[in-house]
């Protein structure tokens, strides 16, 4: 974790405290907690997380929006993250500083553990209150997260909350203002507009089973955290066979700790949590070490098993499904054996994953997110994705926990872009030179025929310089696609 303060203007500073993406990365990157673009390293962008991703020097880089005279002010609604929000703009506008004990029993064990409340206090106070009086403009997101605009007559400044157990702040993000990217009504642009995504694309838009986009949609292309939709499914057919519980517990093991995204690394080794919440914290905020958990629990196995079960065009590819932390230690750890693995067979990519037990983890200081390695990577079709998603859905009939668990991180980058949209399933994901997300949408009545679903998948692959930065236009691309005709 770590804490960044960049001047945004003469009045705002930039606060990145979060511990549920990417706190831990190299100071190259920062990112916001995972939300509705991508997730860093092997995740969501939405966190995530998919929340944004976006560069914070990048969007320092960029002037502020125009900032609030005659915007209206909006509800915020009675939910965690809504009160988080709330209490965060009372603790702007009043006439007093705040005070660390003001933020007693607020603050998760992982923020406190580099980042004080005197810190916070202190970014609140110099850094956003002689902007106030501030009012929030818009306001988007779940019971755990929010992504809020905060407009004055002086600035205006965008808010990502994340919250974690207990409805503790475990990552909040403060950012100058900029406008989203803008949605399209029409496939045709949709498909113009990711033609013009630098580097290798692959993409499918489906209406039920029918297509309405379709760009290279059956050649595989590298996932990063997408893939961890086939673990979810191996869970639900685990559970479905007796093998397991969503209310069963896991306890966190060395073998299982991966590097971020994700908070699960930071505990303690015994520390316990059930199936369900692991998956949650796998989907929602692409954690990669409840991901990693919820493969030694299920078995290597019984993922492979469902990947062909999926319908994956060539099963072979995700075999032996790796772990996030044998892939970290692959692409940074042990290179010889990195290198060795695209030409390797099958039985040695297995020896390999059996030695890599044996080998630590990387330091974060030895990952270069300048350095992309696409065969070092979970590989699937775009049509693959669709599929997948498909048989969540079909299982989502006997655990309705899925709704939750895929919805809970929509992966939409425009506020109020959900119009027309009943409820959205998302994944996605990132590691250097890959961006992707998935969408599988139920419309709403009117956007289609009645019970119809909208599936989008959309896979950059690519320079990871190239493809920097264009995570929200990609996935406004992806948003659009979802009710464009």
């Amino acid at each position: 974790m770590r804490l960044r303060r960049s001047l945004a203007s003469a009045s705002l500073l930039a606060l990145t405290v979060t511990a549920c993406g990417d706190d831990a990365v190299p100071d190259e990157v920062d990112t916001a907690t995972e939300g509705p673009q991508t997730e860093p390293l092997l995740e969501d962008e939405a966190s995530d997380s998919d929340d944004a991703d976006a560069e914070l020097d990048d969007a320092l880089s960029d002037p502020a929006a125009d900032a609030g005279a005659g915007a209206e002010p909006v509800d915020l609604p009675d939910t965690p993250a809504g009160q988080t929000v709330a209490d965060i703009l009372a603790a702007l506008n009043a006439e007093e500083d705040a005070q660390p004990e003001d933020w007693e029993g607020r603050l998760h064990e992982s923020f406190l553990a580099q980042v004080s409340a005197e810190e916070f206090v202190e970014i609140l106070n110099t850094g956003l209150r002689p902007a106030a009086p501030f009012s929030a403009t818009s306001y988007e997101g779940t019971d755990l997260s929010a992504m809020a605009r905060l407009e004055s007559e002086a600035d205006a400044v965008d808010l990502h909350v994340e919250l974690g157990e207990e409805n503790l702040i475990t990552g909040i993000l403060f950012s100058p203002a900029q406008e989203p990217p803008e949605l399209t009504e029409s496939l045709d642009d949709v498909e113009a507009g990711l033609r013009e995504i630098p580097g290798e694309i692959r993409a499918l838009v489906l209406e039920d089973d029918e297509p309405l986009l379709t760009i290279d949609a059956d050649s595989p292309a590298p996932l990063a955290s997408t893939a961890k939709l086939y673990v979810l499914l191996a869970l639900t057919q685990a559970i479905d066979d007796g093998g397991t519980s969503w209310d069963e517990t896991l306890t966190l093991t060395d073998q299982a700790r991966s590097l971020p995204s994700g908070t699960l690394q930071e505990e303690e080794t015994g520390f316990e949590l059930t199936v369900q919440e692991a998956a949650q914290a796998m989907i929602q905020i692409s954690d990669n070490t409840a991901t990693d958990l919820l493969i030694h629990h299920l078995g290597r196995e019984a993922v492979e098993a469902a990947v062909a079960e999926a319908d994956h065009h060539a099963p072979e590819l995700m075999a032996p499904f790796l772990t996030t932390r044998e892939l970290f230690q692959l692409h940074w750890g042990q290179g010889e054996w990195g290198d060795e693995w695209e030409q390797a067979d099958q039985d040695r990519r297995r020896a390999i994953v059996e030695e890599l037990a044996e080998e630590p983890l990387p330091e974060l200081e030895e990952i270069d997110l300048s350095a992309a390695a696409h065969h070092l990577d979970w590989h699937a079709s775009a049509a693959d994705v669709a599929r997948v998603h498909s048989a969540l859905h079909a299982a989502g009939e006997r655990h309705p926990e899925l709704e939750e668990i895929l919805g809970a991180n929509p992966g939409l980058v425009v506020p109020g872009g959900s119009d027309g949209l009943e409820s959205v399933a998302y994944k996605g994901g990132s590691a250097p030179g890959v961006l992707t997300g998935s969408w599988r949408a139920e419309l709403a009545a009117g956007q289609g025929e009645d019970g119809a679903h909208r599936t989008v998948v959309l896979l950059a692959s690519g320079d990871p310089e190239e493809l920097a930065g264009i995570d929200a236009d990609l996935f406004a691309l992806g948003q659009s696609a979802l009710t464009a005709d």
